[in-house]
């Protein structure tokens, strides 16, 4: 009994730390319907005395919020009403003739003379005139118009070649589960479509800072010119410079008399701050943004370089000439717009949400489970209707149930869940002085 009290009390401690018992070698075997939590999963026993780790199989279920009948190895309502007939008194088959067989074996009730030859001279025919009118007396179908012998089913053919009458899809209506899963793939958190490089056709950060220089301006190594022909060159450079730009020309309205700076904001896109902080919360599309951040960053860079000192007008930045002022926007740069990065976090889920009470929730921004915490007082001998912090959105789909109890014994107390609902559950507790009762609810 000791080791039995060690053992509920560890069950406890792990369900107040994290909501659902963890599965443990030390607690097998576990009843039939018993909840764990073992690598990242919750499982419930199909099987009384399971001793064997949970896993997908004839010993445990996992515990999903689509749950169908098929996952639990039960008739769904289609498959029950087509299995059964409504709940009601019936007889035994052949316990009882049919209207047709009793029709066959018996005479309408009334008043009849013994049997016998009564017929009055005048008022009945003779025998002879009724074999002339009337056939012999047998089992005659009423009068009407009847198929020829063959020309129908009978009840055995009927069977065979009909299924019962019923509500049915057409065929090919929709997909069986083999065409399902060639169709579509599990349901998951998947990144946006979109054009990416694949694993190792790209340079990390590390590997293109190992092969490559900082961008900058640098002599080519060679043999240079001396002063005289650089005089030459200089003369030269001098009478090309009316076809150079104008130090009066301009980039997103930034004038080239000076160096100039293409920031974030000037081509309609994020800073790397304004992005980090708008990407913390979009889990994988954290990472598609700060690459477009950075390309935004080079690209913007590469149009300051480029803005330095006078250059041919017949040069582009961004395959945009320089004949006349220009304007780049984001997608010029290869970023995303501000309304195209907050649309792409919107579409990736919201953030989990939590109230920290003691009677507080949890919620997953992603699959909208919950899991309700509950600390309130109970009855003695009596059913304790327990109302959740917040109501489940669909339903709940598991309860747990605890008690504090230092001066009773285990032995003579019973606790057990009655049964719940989206915003309650009703729990039994007798035998135990009144005190804390703990309560952890799952849902969604």
């Amino acid at each position: 009994m000791n080791a039995l009290f060690h053992d509920i009390t560890g069950a406890i401690g792990e369900l107040q730390s994290y909501g659902i018992p963890l599965w443990a070698v030390e607690g097998k075997p576990y009843p039939i319907r018993s909840v764990v939590y073992h690598k990242n999963k919750t499982w419930q026993s199909k099987i009384e005395n399971n001793n064997v780790e949970p896993a997908a199989g004839a010993a445990w279920q996992e515990l999903k919020a689509d749950l169908t009948a098929g996952d639990i190895q039960v008739y769904n309502k289609t498959e029950s009403d087509k299995r059964f007939q409504p709940l009601g008194n019936y007889q035994t088959a052949g316990y009882s003739y049919s209207k047709a067989e009793s029709d066959t074996h018996f005479q309408p009730k009334g008043n009849y003379a013994p049997a016998g030859n009564y017929a009055v001279k005048g008022e009945s025919y003779t025998k002879a005139e009724g074999d002339t009118r009337y056939q012999p007396k047998g089992s005659y179908q009423p009068s009407g118009d009847y198929a020829l012998k063959g020309s129908s089913y009978t009840k055995s053919e009927s069977d065979g070649k009909y299924q019962p009458k019923g509500s049915y899809q057409a065929a090919g209506y929709s997909y069986s589960k083999a065409e399902s899963d060639t169709s579509y793939q599990p349901k998951g958190n998947y990144a946006p479509a979109g054009n990416y490089a694949l694993k190792g056709d790209s340079y990390t950060k590390a590997e293109g800072d190992g092969r490559y220089q900082p961008k900058g301006s640098y002599q080519p190594s060679g043999d240079y010119a001396t002063n005289s022909t650089v005089n030459s060159k200089f003369d030269a450079a001098n009478s090309n410079a009316n076809n150079r730009v104008p130090n009066t020309r301009k980039v997103n309205n930034k004038p080239l008399s000076a160096d100039i700076t293409i920031t974030a904001s000037d081509v309609g896109a994020y800073t790397k701050a304004e992005s980090d902080t708008k990407i913390a919360d979009a889990k994988k599309m954290g990472t598609d943004a700060q690459v477009t951040a950075n390309a935004a960053n080079t690209n913007a860079t590469n149009a300051n370089n480029n803005a330095n000192g006078r250059v041919p007008n017949t040069r582009k930045v961004n395959n945009k000439a320089l004949s006349a002022d220009i304007s780049l926007n984001a997608g010029d740069v290869g970023a995303y717009t501000k309304a195209e990065v907050d649309s792409r976090i919107s579409a990736s889920g919201g953030k989990n949400t939590a109230n920290k009470t003691d009677n507080g929730w949890w919620k997953c921004g992603d699959t909208g489970m919950m899991l309700q915490n509950v600390h309130t007082t109970f009855k003695d001998w009596s059913d304790n209707v327990v109302n959740f912090p917040i109501p489940f959105p669909n339903k709940c789909i598991n309860v747990v149930v605890s008690v504090n109890s230092s001066t009773n014994n285990p032995g003579n107390y019973a606790i057990y869940v009655k049964s719940w609902n989206a915003k309650s559950v009703t729990v039994y507790i007798s035998g135990i002085a009144p005190g804390p009762l703990h309560i952890m609810a799952m849902g969604y």
